[in-house]
This record gives C-alpha cells, sequence and structure tokens, in this order.
C-alpha cells in the first residue's frame, strides 16, 4: 500500500469521525446500548426499560433485546468504562467507522490481488465506493451494517486468497472463521452466506481431499471449531434469554408481531424492487452510482479468470440481496437508504475500479454521479441518520428531499462536528449545519479529485 492510499485513508477516516452520530438513539439502538451496560455487569437482560423501545421481548417478568448480540457485546468494554449514552454514541460511532476503514483496506488488497499490474485508480474506487455511497452513512451511528461491511469485504479478500493459493493456509482458514462469526454475531441471517461461501472455497480446494487428505481435514476441523468458539456468545445469549440456543429473540419478537420467522421468501421479488429501484429510498433514487456499478457486474465477470472467485463474487452480492429481501423490515425503518445493502455496496468496488480505467469521458461522469450522492450524505449525516420511515414517504416522494433537507434546514444535528461548530457563538443552528456540511463535503470531494487526479 503506497503512501499516498494511506494518507487517503486516515483523511477518509478522520472524515468518518466527524460525522459520528453523537445525539440520536432509536428503538433499536437504545435497548442495544442498554444490553451492552447489562453485559458489563453479567447480565443478559436488559436493566432499564424506556417508554420508547420497541425492539424488546419479555422473558420471564425480564425484558430482552430482541436483536443480535454482535454490538452490544462489542460495546460492552465501553460501557464498563463510560455510563454515558453520548459518550458511547462517539466511541461506538468511532469503532463502526474503524470497520469501514478496515473493509478499505481489504477491498484494496482485493484490487491488488486481482489485477497486480493495473495500478490506477485502486484507492479512488474504493474511496468512491465509500463516500459516495451507503457505508459513509453507516459509518456514523451504532447499526450492525459498518461491522458487517468489514466482514464482507475481508471474507471477499481471504476466500480469494483461499482459492487461488495452491495448498491451504491455516491461518487464513481461521482468520476466515473469526471474520465469519464476527459477521455471525453482528447478524445472524449472515449466516446463508457464510454458508455459501465456505462451500464455494471447499469445492474449489476439494483436490486436496484426494492428495493431501489429512491437511485437508484439519483445516475443515479448525475452521468449524474457530467458528463455533467464536460464535458461542450469540448461542449463550439465545440460551440464557429464550432457553434454547438455536431460537434467537428476534425469532419471538417475529412470531409475537404474527410475522412467523419475520423470513418470507414469496417477498423477496417486492423486497428487491424497493431496495434497488423504488423512488422513496432505493439505491438507484439515492445512490445511482452503486446503481450502475450493479448493472456493470457482468462487465467485471469478463476481467476475473477464475470461475470460482466469479462465483464468490456473485454470491456475496445477490445472497444478501435475497435474504434481506425476503426479510419483514427489508426497507429499513427509519435509517437513511436500504440499510441491509450496506455491506453489498461496499464491494461493488471491482466494477467501479473498471468503470474507472476505461477511456473517454465515463469515468469523469461516473465521478460526476458520485460527487451527488457525496453531497446527500454531508446534508444526512450532519442532520441525521434517521430522517424518516418509507411508511410515512408517498410512493412518488424521496426520503432525501422530503425528509433529510427539511431535518437539516429546519436546523436538526447530529455529527459531532456540528455539535463542535454549534458551540461557538453567535452562529445559529442552520449556520452550523451549512458551514459543517460545507467541511465535510469539502473534503470528501477534494479526497476524491485528488485520488482521481493522482491516478491512485
Amino acid at each position: 500500500m503506497s503512501r499516498h492510499t494511506v494518507c487517503v485513508f486516515a483523511v477518509v477516516f478522520a472524515l468518518m469521525t466527524l460525522t459520528v452520530n453523537t445525539v440520536y438513539v432509536t428503538s433499536y439502538t437504545a435497548p442495544m446500548i442498554e444490553l451492552s451496560r447489562s453485559l458489563c455487569r453479567g447480565a443478559t437482560y436488559l436493566e432499564r426499560v424506556e417508554w420508547f423501545y420497541t425492539d424488546i421481548i419479555e422473558v420471564s417478568n425480564k425484558y430482552v433485546f430482541a436483536g443480535p448480540i454482535g454490538i452490544s457485546l462489542f460495546l460492552s468494554p465501553i460501557a464498563c468504562l463510560i455510563d454515558n449514552t453520548r459518550a458511547i454514541l462517539l466511541a461506538g460511532g468511532l469503532l463502526m467507522s474503524f470497520s469501514v476503514l478496515m473493509s478499505m483496506v481489504f477491498s484494496y488488497l482485493l484490487l491488488k490481488k486481482l489485477f497486480p499490474s493495473q495500478y490506477t485508480y485502486r484507492t479512488t474506487s474504493v474511496v468512491v465506493t465509500v463516500l459516495c455511497s451507503l457505508p459513509w452513512v453507516y459509518s456514523s451511528h451504532l447499526f450492525p451494517q459498518a461491522v458487517l461491511t468489514m466482514c464482507y469485504s475481508a471474507l471477499l479478500y481471504l476466500s480469494t486468497e483461499l482459492v487461488l493459493s495452491e495448498g491451504i493456509s491455516l491461518k487464513l482458514v481461521i482468520l476466515h472463521a473469526v471474520i465469519s462469526s464476527i459477521a455471525f454475531l453482528a447478524d445472524p441471517s449472515s449466516a446463508v452466506l457464510i454458508a455459501t461461501v465456505a462451500t464455494i472455497v471447499l469445492i474449489n480446494k476439494r483436490d486436496l481431499l484426494k492428495r493431501h487428505r489429512e491437511k485437508f481435514v484439519i483445516s475443515t476441523a479448525s475452521w468449524l471449531l474457530t467458528f463455533t468458539l467464536a460464535s458461542l456468545p450469540q448461542l449463550y445469549y439465545n440460551c440464557a434469554t429464550t432457553g434454547n440456543p438455536l431460537i434467537f429473540p428476534e425469532l419471538i419478537y417475529s412470531r409475537l408481531r404474527g410475522l412467523g420467522t419475520g423470513f418470507d421468501v414469496f417477498r423477496i421479488p417486492v423486497g428487491v424492487v424497493i431496495q434497488l429501484l423504488d423512488l422513496r429510498k432505493s439505491l438507484l433514487s439515492l445512490y445511482p452510482l452503486s446503481f450502475i456499478s450493479l448493472l456493470y457486474i457482468p462487465y467485471a465477470l469478463k476481467h476475473i479468470k477464475n470461475m470460482s472467485i466469479a462465483v464468490l463474487y456473485v454470491s456475496m452480492i445477490f445472497v444478501p440481496i435475497a435474504v434481506y429481501s425476503s426479510w419483514h423490515d427489508f426497507h429499513g425503518g427509519l435509517s437513511f437508504g436500504p440499510r441491509f445493502l450496506t455491506p453489498v455496496a461496499q464491494i461493488l468496488f471491482l466494477p467501479l475500479f473498471l468503470l474507472l480505467n476505461l477511456r473517454g469521458k465515463i469515468p469523469k461522469i461516473v465521478l460526476f454521479i458520485g460527487i451527488y450522492s457525496a453531497f446527500e450524505n454531508s446534508i444526512v449525516l450532519i442532520s441525521t441518520p434517521y430522517p424518516c420511515a418509507i411508511q410515512h414517504l408517498g410512493i412518488l416522494e424521496n426520503q432525501f428531499y422530503t425528509c433529510s433537507l427539511k431535518s437539516f434546514l429546519s436546523g436538526t444535528k447530529s455529527a459531532l462536528i456540528a455539535e463542535l461548530i454549534s458551540r461557538v457563538p453567535s452562529i445559529e443552528a442552520l449556520a452550523s449545519n451549512v458551514i459543517s456540511a460545507g467541511l465535510v463535503f469539502g473534503i470528501a470531494v477534494s479526497v476524491i479529485l485528488l485520488s482521481y487526479i493522482k491516478k491512485i
């Protein structure tokens, strides 16, 4: 990784830090933070419950957070040291920003692995993918998407390394299992993708079963053992709260709402359309560059010489889209944009990289479209990452113009930089928002254009 790339990544991390949400919690994030406090004290039940908590269930006269344990578990060391919610939001936001930073590192390493002789625009494509799409928004607040973004990028890179290597590196296998378990802790529904990825790698290495049976068996057993041990916190949480390690609190929550398991394969077509094409908060309407990159996947596959890696890449995009489109809350509720597609949006850096390396006007058009989304992100991050639910939008309305822009102009603020600037005497709420948005947007555009001009 060149010195220029390190500097660019450092600036992007600083930018994500400035836009961390230090103000707002939701009915999902508030009990998640409360669970982190309980875990710090060795408990699995919520010790305090507020009136606006909705993602909770009552079990044996105690309240349980109806979500994965992952983010609460990662936040628990912070909660042990700090009891202030806003301080936890800041520290947790830094953790989310670091997760997205690591996804950038793994993305860059993958481009270097797949295209060793093509140096130009590796850094640019990774930076644009983050700043001009969902990852920047979800680096700012406490949702599983930032951690999953890191895990997806890491799994894609590690799986590629395993596929391309002649033998099997036990270190890579164990690291692959650890990353898989982190994804599982952040969101148990990622088990479908984890199983898919592991199966593809296993099939690719099937010849080793004949030539090096012992090493193949040891590697497979090591992956299974590592993944199981690292996933024990979620299984223990299930057992402690529901009485069964295989029954998740979220499953009970869904049943209580009359939604069965929460998943329905017949919901997939509607989920796909709303997440990808809907005018209100889809990839097309809010992040057109990500949508264009999605359409260019067939073009990208022509440049991937290894069939197993091509299958792996396609699976890591379309399996999550299918799984999350079948979920009852596929639209992401109050959150900005199709939040479940955040990890998918990140690994679309591959077709974007190839687009930027085309001749003619296409790369400049691509950057212009991306900069528009970076402008949207700047407004959203300064005001609030929770503008409004899709249910409150008309079929022809758009979440950014109808809700986010209105919140911004009303003086609503959530970003760290907006909070700091608003403390300056004589600066009003709207003025602090405008100054903050102008600063972060200016930095974002400068980083994007500098990377492109320098061809890094």
